[in-house]
């Protein structure tokens, strides 16, 4: 009994991903027809799901840059066929892959039906300053739950706010402390740094470095969790976002790095 109930729930699984599948490759012959491919051929039993897809399809890699080289061997080992200069015989290609979103993203891609690798504003949110400000506007509609983010402070704009700040802790009746002797740090990162480039803390104002540039920061955590060594470390997981409204991700469930 129980091998037929595991029969049956293979088969409901296989069927379910062969409808999957079939789906996927209707919306990829219409996508292929609104952009003027009328005579495409696929060999789904010999290439597969994925390379069935992909087959003749056109990617313009002109803007990748640093992207470029990955993107090109994955561009060749599903078929498809790839600009790296961009096309310049009137036609639309399917693809475009783009290292930046750019202002005139629109001139460039005039079929409603072509895709891109990235959605608008997304650069803006690997910014920390556009990232806390995106927090703090959700903090404020629902602070129940956005309860996990330090409290932050942008500079130069808001470096008045954190001198006070500074201030108010050191006058408090319940800190013990003086101001000069006290246990606070606070991290500084700069808006566009990356792999910890330019990052270091602080106890005062006063120790800010180049004030007039636009820096974070935060509320030190005071008891993080930490490696061997105090060393910090973060979850690198890769994901892959189908749908902003609604929204849909794709999780690696390999590739999760420390």
């Amino acid at each position: 009994m129980p091998s037929t109930s595991t029969k049956s729930i293979d088969s409901i699984s296989n069927l379910q991903k062969s409808r999957d599948e079939n789906k996927a490759v209707k919306d990829a012959e219409k996508l292929h027809h609104a952009n003027g491919h009328s005579n495409v051929s696929y060999s789904y039993s010999l290439l597969g799901y994925v390379e069935a897809v992909a087959q003749n399809f056109t990617i313009d890699t002109s803007r990748a840059k640093t992207n470029k080289h990955i993107v090109s061997i994955c561009a060749s080992k599903l078929g498809m066929h790839e600009y790296p200069d961009g096309r310049d015989d009137g036609n639309a290609c399917d693809i475009y892959w783009q290292n930046n979103i750019n202002h005139d993203i629109r001139s460039i891609i005039k079929n409603p039906q072509c895709k891109i690798n990235k959605f608008p504003g997304m650069s803006d949110l690997s910014k920390k300053i556009s990232l806390t400000r995106a927090i703090s506007s959700m903090r404020r509609l629902f602070p129940d739950e956005y309860t996990f983010y330090p409290s932050s402070w942008f500079i130069p704009a808001q470096l008045d706010a954190f001198i006070k700040h500074c201030n108010k802790f050191a006058k408090s009746p319940n800190n013990s402390v003086s101001f000069e002797n006290n246990k606070n740090w606070y991290i500084v990162k700069p808006d566009d740094g990356a792999q910890g480039t330019g990052i270091y803390l602080i106890q005062k104002p006063e120790q800010i470095r180049k004030p007039e540039t636009c820096q974070l920061i935060q509320e030190y955590i005071t008891d993080p969790y930490l490696l061997k060594d105090n060393l910090k470390f973060d979850f690198r997981i890769y994901a892959v976002i189908k749908s902003i409204n609604p929204l849909s991700i794709y999780v690696a469930r390999e590739e999760l790095n420390l």
